[in-house]
């Protein structure tokens, strides 16, 4: 069952208040800048390269892979991922008709390769084709028997995460968010299977998990990319300095500085679904 989601929200945050109190005049609490500052409270994120399968009448069936980081776990019982993606794109479409799609997690190992995917190319053309001619990297597609789906995994990112959508949610923005024609599709999924490099993989008892020394690929934002470290002030840090940069120079709308803060558990007040 999918489910379109049509959220409206009014620019007046105390719609979102109610009647209740603010707080404290000592509270170290404040309110943040959501147009610019959010991507920067919420990341780093995982980087995955998405594959799927699409058919184009003419051109016949191909393989999709595209570089993503708004993916996250939606339940571990039943196992269950989610992920963001833009309307309309490759991706978009082959998970609506086809349902499959993998997620393979990179390492600081893929980032010329997620780099090269990111390109725009038209449509019934596989990033793995591109990748070979245009830049002489290689993308690997395998399947597992014992996975029932015809998706490939890419074999060169260390772990890879077969799913089949499960349903969907399609989020608009009309007035809050800066592109006021975004529409972002999420898709929640069902885990159909995890393939994992060994150097990857630890084990404690008889349960297997991720081995925290080896790096994977992060997302900072504004298509930056860098790989899991240990950094004790980002303020010391270039490459982060760069991303700042960036997005400071972004025109979008702020949040005014002298808003009042309240506590509140409310809703907006216009929310509404309708299957297709």
């Amino acid at each position: 069952m999918v489910l379109i989601l049509n959220l409206r929200v009014s620019r007046n945050i105390n719609m979102l208040t109610h009647s209740n109190p603010p707080l404290s005049t000592n509270s170290s609490k404040r309110i943040c800048d959501t147009s610019n500052s959010f991507r920067l409270l919420v990341r780093p994120s995982l980087v995955y390269l998405v594959s799927s399968l699409g058919r184009i009448p003419e051109k016949g069936q191909y393989i999709n892979v595209a570089p993503y980081s708004l993916v996250m776990e939606a339940s571990h019982k039943p196992p269950r991922m989610l992920i963001a993606v833009r309307e309309n794109n490759d991706t978009y479409l082959n998970i609506r008709e086809n349902k499959d799609f993998v997620l393979n997690l990179c390492s600081p190992d893929n980032l010329d390769t997620v780099i090269s995917t990111s390109a725009k190319i038209p449509r019934g053309e596989s990033e793995i084709d591109y990748v070979r001619v245009n830049a002489n990297q290689k993308l690997t597609p395998f399947c597992v028997k014992s996975i029932k789906s015809e998706v490939p995994g890419i074999l060169e990112a260390p772990i890879n995460i077969w799913c089949r959508l499960s349903e969907g949610l399609e989020l608009s923005y009309s007035e809050l968010c800066y592109d006021i024609y975004l529409t972002r599709p999420i898709f929640i999924a069902d885990v159909l299977g995890v393939v994992a490099d060994s150097s990857y993989i630890k084990h404690h008892f008889d349960l297997e998990k991720l081995n925290p020394q080896k790096p994977l690929l992060l997302s900072y934002g504004a298509g930056k990319y860098g790989e899991t470290r240990v950094c004790d002030s980002f303020s010391t840090d270039s490459d982060y300095q760069h991303i700042l940069k960036i997005i400071s120079q972004e025109q979008v709308s702020q949040i005014p500085k002298s808003e009042t803060l309240h506590c509140s558990v409310g809703l907006p007040d216009k929310i509404k679904t309708q299957r297709f």
